[in-house]
């Protein structure tokens, strides 16, 4: 027998002997024989590595997770050391057994550090919005009673004014430093509005009272106005309002864009829509235009993403060089949807909104195409045909995302339905929309006086002019305010009505009186499924601010 086969024999009996030990023996555990065998195992490969000392055992049953101490006889599987924590507490544990309890032990220290930290010296919250309290003064005069309006770029609240005792709308905005930039900018054009403004305020936008800081906050006081025109759609259960309203809206708003045309630099709103359209009574149709926050002058343009999507101008989506004329195509939008009781064009994303555009309208001229940008022109217009002398296009459909076999019939229907407008670009017309030989929109003006097709035909005509393509073709607020449509409810003829050349204050006290059954009534809070990107929410039911 060789050295080798000595050792050999050696140790299978040291294991044999260790075995019979065990089963002689009833107080011995499982871990012993364990221990012997790895005991044997170290002595005849003596290269081999040391255990660790963070080396992992099984939890005994029924304490896994009880985190309660291991007996010594449960120790002995640590070659008799105790173990450098416990059972519970391991690495392992935590990232297998006691998954969720480590990722809400992590949740829980993370909300608590977040709720500690302090923005702006703890006056505001995570989003630099100033926290409100009631009862509060701010600048030691106005007293805060609630919000009334949130945005993005700020909120607004109704105020108590100590000094002259009335109710007022202060604009809170965003500590941050691009908010109170912005916010410099409106207040200089607001400065300039009141400057070149009548007596009057046949301007006919908002007032501001005073601005300050307070704690670290651009803080612009305005003149307390009652709900805006959406508000107003609403309470009709989005039915629409009468043509005759339409005009009184329609004069007042087109004496705002007049007025913003005729200054020394022409002033573009960039954000003319409902919720931007105040009444200044509940009872009476005097409206005035307010959030000039967007604005900016017709020579220091500043932003080329502008206007809330469902009624920014063509050149706006093409990328094209804009005016005031942008403007004029926002109210033709916004006059259709007061009449209609929905948006003209509710496009899903900027691709759509071209799309529906050109459902009612047909492509845009191709000068227009031709002078949009490469990244424009090549996510919304396809070459069609090429020639030396001219190119055609027709609109890219929008692109469909890929839909499930379990997908409805419904949501099919409205996937070819946008996959068509580039077949059949005009597949809505005007005359369709407003109901011109059907009695209205869905027929719910037939037989009113004042609604008959001559009526609809002048509305359609004022309308196509102000949504025309060609910024420079679209028509001017003046010539707007001297269009027939304007003057046929009010006993005025045709010819008297297109002599006159300017706008009177006499006009704005005719538009003060509220007419029919459901322009007159109060509003009533109720819910609406309407999406609207770039908005202010307003309280439902609640007099909204002058600046929401």
């Amino acid at each position: 027998m060789t050295l080798a086969q000595g050792n050999m024999s050696d140790n299978v009996h040291l294991v044999t002997t260790t075995t019979s030990v065990a089963k002689d023996t009833p107080s011995a555990t499982s871990t012993s024989l364990a221990t012997s065998v790895s005991t044997t195992t170290t002595s005849t490969t003596p290269l081999a590595k040391k255990s660790s000392k963070r080396q992992l055992t099984p939890l005994p049953l029924g304490q896994q997770g009880s985190g309660k101490e291991q007996t010594s006889e449960e120790q002995s599987g640590y070659g008799g050391r105790p173990p450098t924590r416990e059972a519970n507490k391991r690495p392992a544990y935590k990232l297998s057994v006691g998954l969720i309890d480590t990722y809400n032990y992590i949740n829980k220290v993370y909300y608590e550090k977040k709720k500690l930290k302090k923005y702006n010296n703890g006056w505001d919250d995570e989003h630099y919005d100033y926290k409100i309290t009631a009862g509060e003064m701010l600048a030691d005069r106005y007293e805060l009673k609630q919000r009334i309006g949130k945005g993005s770029f700020g909120q607004v609240v109704r105020c108590w004014d100590h000094k002259e005792g009335c109710e007022v709308a202060i604009k809170i905005i965003k500590s941050k430093k691009p908010f109170m930039v912005q916010a410099q900018t409106e207040i200089k054009l607001l400065e300039l509005l009141e400057e070149h403004d009548g007596p009057t305020g046949q301007s006919q936008t908002v007032k501001m009272l005073s601005h300050f800081v307070f704690r670290n906050h651009q803080c612009i006081v305005f003149e307390m106005l009652y709900c805006n025109l959406y508000e107003l759609l609403r309470n009709t259960n989005f039915k629409g309002i009468s043509l005759n309203l339409i005009r009184k809206f329609a004069r007042q708003i087109l004496r705002t864009l007049a007025f913003l045309s005729q200054l020394p630099e022409p002033v573009i709103h960039c954000d003319l829509k409902p919720e931007n359209v105040l009444l200044c009574h509940p009872r009476k149709s005097a409206i005035k235009v307010i959030d000039f926050g967007s604005a900016c002058k017709s020579s220091e343009k500043m932003y080329s993403y502008i206007q809330s999507r469902f009624y920014r101008a063509p050149e706006v989506l093409m990328g094209l060089l804009y005016d005031t004329a942008i403007d004029m195509w926002s109210l033709g939008c916004v006059l259709v949807e007061m009449h209609t009781g929905e948006p003209l064009f509710a496009g899903k994303s900027t691709h759509d909104q071209m799309g529906r555009i050109i459902e009612v309208f047909g492509l845009p001229p191709k000068e227009m195409i031709n002078k949009a940008p490469q990244k424009q022109r090549g996510v919304m217009f396809e070459v069609v045909t090429h020639s030396a002398n001219s190119v055609q296009y027709r609109f890219r459909p929008v692109p469909q995302k890929s839909k499930s076999k379990s997908s409805s019939s419904s949501d099919s229907s409205t996937s070819s339905e946008l996959s068509a407008v580039a077949v059949v670009p005009r597949g809505r017309h005007l005359h369709v929309i407003l109901g011109r030989d059907a009695g209205g929109p869905s027929g719910r003006r037939r037989g009113e006086p004042g609604h008959g097709p001559q009526e609809y035909g002048l509305f359609i005509d004022l309308l196509e002019r102000m949504l025309h393509y060609e910024p420079d073709k679209r028509i001017s607020p003046w010539e707007a305010l001297n269009h027939p449509f304007l003057f046929t409810g009010n006993g005025t003829s045709t010819a008297s009505s297109t002599s006159s050349s300017t706008a009177t204050a006499a006009d704005g006290a005719k538009d003060a009186s509220m007419d029919g059954k459901e322009e007159g009534s109060k509003l009533t809070s109720s819910k609406s499924q309407r999406t609207v990107d770039m908005n202010v929410e307003a309280s439902p039911g609640r007099p909204a601010s002058a600046s929401s």
